[in-house]
């Protein structure tokens, strides 16, 4: 790409895949299905879904595949474990990118959440939880009282 087209740029925790895609090309996804939570291992995926054409892998050495569903392609990297990518078979043009693997902040443009119906039991009391910047406040053995 051009280094004048402000670009959008990812990766792996580390490093073996690297990515770029324009600025300004992607939809933001929110997805609560249960099957992104155990493929993330967290209470919901976000995804930029972003034109295929688009993307430019600068590194993908370490990127393996897995399907997961009859409908969709996961990619990861076989060293850190970090999903990265997933692609619908129906979607021939759209690509959804892990939004956690950004290197950067960039604006969420378009934004949606789908299977809502589905999401985690615990996401909104999660939501409400005192909140920290660090973590000063973290009770260490937090378990011990358990």
């Amino acid at each position: 790409m051009s280094s004048e087209t402000p670009v959008i740029k990812g990766s792996c925790f580390c490093k073996g895949i690297q990515y770029e895609v324009p600025s300004g090309t992607a939809q933001w996804i929110r997805c609560h299905c249960s099957m992104c939570r155990k493929l993330i291992g967290a209470d919901f995926c976000t995804f930029l879904a972003v034109p295929n054409a688009k993307l430019q892998m600068k590194a993908k050495e370490t990127m393996k595949t897995y399907r997961s569903s009859k409908e969709a392609v996961r990619s990861f990297c076989s060293t850190c474990g970090s999903s990265v990518f997933m692609k619908y078979d129906i979607e021939t043009n759209t690509i959804w990118i892990n939004a956690g693997t950004l290197d950067q902040e960039i604006p969420v443009t378009k934004p949606t959440r789908i299977f809502t119906d589905d999401k985690a039991f615990w996401l909104d009391t999660m939501s409400s939880a005192p909140q920290s910047g660090d973590i000063s406040n973290w009770e260490v053995d937090c378990a011990k009282d358990l």
